[in-house]
């Protein structure tokens, strides 16, 4: 192609970008009007709504999950232990804050935990489980994980996937009550669950979708 028809494509591109950006941001400020409206202390909870990805666009935050499968990924439990061999940020250093594609983050030689809780997320939907990335706080601020539920009967049960420690966690563990301690929403793809309960803890959340709160 002639350069200038090369840098003709890259300001379109560039400007749908924008426009993108635009309309993302619009409907976000609207949709958390709606959701402030409707629950007063929202600002209390640990809520995303969108996340930047690496070319700084706003996108729904449920579109950075979408089951992935590889041959050499065998297993959930290998997936675990795959993610948690990534060289991650130091919880005290500033954390990088934006999502990026499975490509660019994998490339990328420092991992984000988020980057690190969608991935692994993303691995566990591509084995058929009911996978949620969770967004609460831990011991050290903000925090990323991963959840996965199963119907025993009448009875839900679970457990916590930590992408940094490489553990799988029974939600009736009581390592659950040092590792995590509030619990502002489930992530899947296409569907938000944010968490309404007055307190969050993570260890006394309900996961009953039934419930509305």
């Amino acid at each position: 192609l002639h350069e200038n028809v090369i840098d003709l494509l890259a300001k379109n591109k560039s400007k749908q970008n924008e426009e993108a950006t635009k309309g993302y941001f619009e409907y976000s400020q609207a949709l958390w009007k709606e959701l402030t409206s409707k629950v007063p202390n929202i600002e209390n909870f640990n809520v995303r709504v969108f996340m930047q990805d690496e070319f700084a666009v706003y996108r729904p935050i449920s579109l950075f999950l979408c089951p992935l499968y590889h041959r050499q990924i065998s297993s959930p439990s290998l997936a675990l232990r795959f993610v948690s061999l990534f060289e991650y940020e130091g919880a005290k250093l500033i954390k990088k804050d934006f999502l990026p594609s499975f490509t660019f983050g994998l490339l990328d030689g420092v991992k984000s935990r988020k980057f690190a809780a969608f991935f692994l997320c993303s691995c566990l939907l591509g084995f058929n489980l009911d996978a949620y990335v969770v967004c609460g706080l831990s011991s050290e601020g903000e925090h990323f994980w991963v959840l996965t539920l199963s119907q025993n009967g009448s009875k839900i049960e679970g457990h916590f996937w930590e992408p940094i420690k490489g553990m799988k966690i029974p939600l009736g563990d009581p390592k659950v009550h040092y590792l995590y301690r509030k619990i502002g929403m489930l992530i899947s793809p296409g569907a938000l669950h944010i968490n309404l309960n007055s307190e969050s803890v993570a260890a006394k959340t309900s996961f009953d979708f039934s419930k509305k709160t």
